[in-house]
């Protein structure tokens, strides 16, 4: 029995394979086209304190389901770093994006804003997004 070789060793295989695999991991075709949402203008009012978010609250819960199965760069790319990252149990945690005015801006108001709600699981991808009110 002939065992053929090229030249490559078993180490070199193995390498070229982890680069593969980290290229495919990392490589999503296209994000999720969000409809109605302005990137430049949501990132202009960090943490909703403007109310200048708002205007997008529909368009968004519309579309809460294009998120699901992202990854936290992915999430980051479309909607920009996240207000505030909750840590949650077992390797969870969730990304939180205010729509409007809260507590998150001024402590002495009652209650949080609207917000986004992003929970990832501890495979590292959106596994729930939810608005809250």
């Amino acid at each position: 029995m002939h065992s053929f070789s090229f030249g490559l060793s078993s180490a070199k295989i193995l390498f070229i394979f982890f680069v593969w695999a980290m290229v495919a991991a990392g490589c999503r075709l296209e994000l999720p086209r969000l409809e109605g949402f302005d990137r430049e203008a949501w990132q202009q009012d960090p943490k909703g304190c403007r109310g200048q978010r708002l205007v997008f609250e529909t368009a968004l819960e519309k579309q809460l389901d294009k998120l699901i199965g992202l990854r936290p760069e992915e999430v980051k790319r479309l909607l920009g770093k996240p207000d505030r990252v909750r840590l949650y149990r077992r390797g969870q945690y969730f990304y939180v994006y205010y729509l409007e005015t809260g507590n998150q801006c001024n402590e002495t108001l009652a209650k949080e804003g609207k917000r986004i709600e992003l929970r990832f699981s501890s495979l590292d991808k959106v596994n729930e997004a939810v608005l809250l009110r």
